[in-house]
């Protein structure tokens, strides 16, 4: 798989040796399935992704997830990040993400950055995916000058929505100081 320069991505990890290398039941059961997996980082929360979109079920469980991102005896990485088939009408595919802990959050911004990334490059150069999470649609360019960016919508501050177990400030707030946020951030990967 050719991908572009200063893609963030580290080497591919379908290579046998590595695998053995590695010695992780979890490795195995991706290699048996033949599915292309590699590890990507954005602004520094790296991650295994799997291209899973042959099939609605993840090819690893939360607790073979857990052991895939263990930095001692795994590939390690904060979390591991599936490509699944759509979900939806007018979605180009869907993600899923299990956290090194086994949860399954939402969204994570930086993981569908790296995830379109890994699509894109496996597909070809499409410029815009339209992703179903957990979290509802999002909308994920890549640029020309390599960057990736997504839209998520406007930031929820208030503490019973976050949910978060920070105080409310006096206004209801969970955040103390001033904040100036962008709707629409871009960042690099």
């Amino acid at each position: 798989m050719s991908r572009p320069k200063n893609s963030g991505f580290a080497p591919d990890l379908r290579n046998t040796a590595l695998a053995s290398i590695i010695n992780n039941a979890c490795v195995l059961v991706l290699q048996v399935h033949k599915s292309p997996f590699v590890t990507a980082q954005g602004l520094g929360n790296d991650f295994v992704l799997v291209d899973n979109r042959n099939q609605v079920e993840t090819l690893v469980t939360e607790e073979q997830a857990v052991k895939l991102c263990d930095r001692n005896f795994g590939i390690g990485g904060d979390g591991v990040i599936f490509a699944l088939p759509p979900t939806e009408d007018g979605c180009d595919y869907s993600m899923r993400i299990f956290n090194s802990d086994g949860s399954e959050p939402e969204m994570c911004g930086n993981g569908i950055r790296c995830l379109a990334r890994f699509v894109a490059d496996l597909d070809g150069a499409a410029t815009s995916h339209r992703v179903n999470t957990l979290a509802g649609l999002m909308v994920v360019d890549l640029r020309d000058d390599g960057q990736v960016s997504v839209d998520m919508g406007e930031p929820i501050l208030e503490p019973a929505e976050v949910p978060t177990t920070l105080p409310a400030t006096k206004d209801g707030a969970a955040v103390q100081a001033p904040l100036e946020a962008a709707v629409r951030a871009r960042c690099g990967l």
